[in-house]
């Protein structure tokens, strides 16, 4: 009867020390989720600092601007040395696009609007019809918004985008549009693409010491004869129209800033990404969207 009693008492005891090592390693692996959970949370808070720094910076080139004639990537806010920032932290970079480069969607014409990516002639009139009907109220602010226009082609949206912007007005930057732009605001493509080619100077590379500029309004089409060689009569004659018209320009007010961060340790990357408005010269840009996006 003793050895029974001692053996039951001895089983007993195993399985409260089985059910004690359970429990331990059970709160072990929970702290050390906790751990790590606090650790990814600290990285998300590092890397999304080190993008706002980065927007910071490059806003302040922006207001630092000594030339606001006309805007290039040559000027101090196209170039950022070095390209990456390190931190205590991780390290973050920055980078400024110029909106002004793009068709100004919110004010463009149905025409134009209908030879956009994905539009249509019916998508197109509708949104003119709003704008007329309700003013600013009607205008888009982000490129989701375009998928309920009826007849809008979802899978053209990511052609669209690089096109246009919600927040710049006329006229185009002659400076920085892309060559589709360009066509797009009627000029011949082999205009465009020689326009584009003398921006980019001999390296071919934008932001570099041999771009060509348009610095002057009045200049613009001896500058452009002067890259593109002798203009045909159409494109003379409707360069002179979108000048005119103030439909093309050597300069812009609104920029899409970008940071980006990185964590030191497990790489997590943050960019926040903001639609300012340069405002005179030494003063803060005036913040009109402000996006944040976080991967691993």
């Amino acid at each position: 009867m003793k050895n029974a009693n001692e053996g039951s008492a001895l089983i007993l005891a195993l399985w409260v020390t089985a059910f004690l090592s359970l429990l331990v390693v059970s709160q072990a692996t929970r702290v050390g989720l906790q751990v790590r959970w606090l650790e990814r949370m600290k990285e998300i808070r590092q890397s999304r600092y080190l993008a706002w720094a980065g927007v910071r910076e490059a806003m302040g080139k922006l207001s630092t601007d000594e030339e606001t004639e006309w805007d290039a990537p040559t000027e101090s806010w196209g170039r950022f040395e070095p390209a990456d920032v390190a931190a205590a932290e991780g390290r973050f970079n920055r980078e400024v696009v110029d909106e002004g480069g793009r068709i100004p969607f919110n004010a463009a014409d149905a025409a134009l609007l209908a030879k956009l990516p994905g539009m249509n002639e019916l998508a197109a009139q509708e949104l003119v019809k709003k704008r007329e009907g309700e003013g600013a109220a009607a205008f888009l602010h982000h490129a989701g918004q375009l998928l309920s226009l009826t007849g809008f082609q979802k899978d053209r949206l990511a052609d669209l985008e690089p096109l246009i912007s919600f927040y710049s007005t006329w006229p185009v930057n002659i400076n920085t549009a892309p060559a589709q732009v360009l066509t797009l605001l009627g000029l011949s493509d082999f205009l465009a693409q020689r326009i584009v080619r003398f921006r980019l100077g001999t390296d071919g590379r934008a932001g570099t010491d041999d771009d060509g500029v348009f610095k002057n309004l009045k200049e613009v089409q001896f500058a452009v004869s002067q890259a593109a060689g002798p203009l045909s009569t159409q494109d003379q004659t409707l360069l002179a129209e979108l000048l005119q018209q103030g439909k093309i320009g050597v300069s812009s007010s609104v920029f899409r800033v970008i940071g980006r961060g990185w964590s030191a340790h497990h790489a997590v990357y943050r960019q926040t990404t903001a639609i300012v408005e340069r405002a005179e010269q030494g003063a803060v840009p005036i913040i009109r969207s402000w996006n944040e996006t976080a991967t691993r």
